[in-house]
């Protein structure tokens, strides 16, 4: 299977399935899609994607869309270039059949102590439809937050995911995607340094990689 999230929207929805029954006609085996997307919870979309502060959310039903839909809805009010959903957002409209996966990266790098306590109020919403997600992506500037990301989510009984966060598909990709985010920023190449991941390991890797790499954590399951 596979899932969707665009970053503050559902925009690639429609396209995506589409595709599928392109694929679909043509003979092609094709994935079971869910639907997601990943908010901002606040209005810091000028900074890097290493410190945004944002929730991936997963709809699990058809009443899990609808909630998806309502929040993003609520979201855009504040406008389409600065979406964002606020604690009170999250705490009012309906998160049922929602899963929520927090992703290594955000408060986290910033403020740890304000990302803990943002944690324990979105573990109070989702309860145990919240998931915190662990990257290893051997760049010390990221990987140091592993362990208070591990320890946070063992004190508080919250399921650890393991997820690539992956932005390009392939490790030769990572220039491209230098590039097109000096072009999204609207800046010289040289002055978008802050914006570009360190390395190429925010690319996919196959599953063999991805044990060797999170072997030493003790969260893999046989």
């Amino acid at each position: 299977s596979v899932t969707l999230c665009d970053l503050d929207g559902i925009y690639g929805f429609a396209r995506a399935h589409r595709a599928v029954i392109a694929l679909n006609k043509q003979g092609f085996p094709t994935p079971k899609l869910h639907y997601g997307t990943e908010p901002h919870l606040a209005p810091d979309h000028d900074l890097p994607m290493l410190i945004r502060n944002t929730i991936v959310l997963v709809a699990k039903s058809h009443q899990g869309y609808t909630h998806l839909c309502q929040l993003l809805s609520t979201a855009h009010r504040r406008g389409k270039q600065s979406a964002y959903l606020t604690p009170d957002d999250l705490a009012i409209v309906p998160t049922k059949d929602l899963i929520a996966i927090i992703p290594m990266r955000g408060l986290l790098h910033r403020d740890p102590d304000q990302w803990k306590a943002q944690v324990e109020h979105l573990h109070r919403i989702f309860k145990s439809d919240l998931h915190i997600a662990i990257t290893k992506t051997r760049h010390p500037s990221e990987d140091h937050a592993i362990s208070i990301a591990i320890q946070t989510a063992q004190t508080r009984n919250i399921p650890l995911l393991i997820s690539q966060d992956a932005f390009f598909h392939h490790p030769r990709q990572k220039r491209v995607a230098d590039i097109l985010t000096a072009i999204r920023i609207n800046r010289n190449l040289d002055d978008s340094t802050g914006h570009l991941w360190p390395n190429c390991n925010r690319a996919l890797a196959p599953v063999d990689i991805l044990i060797k790499r999170y072997r030493g954590y003790n969260i893999l399951k046989d």
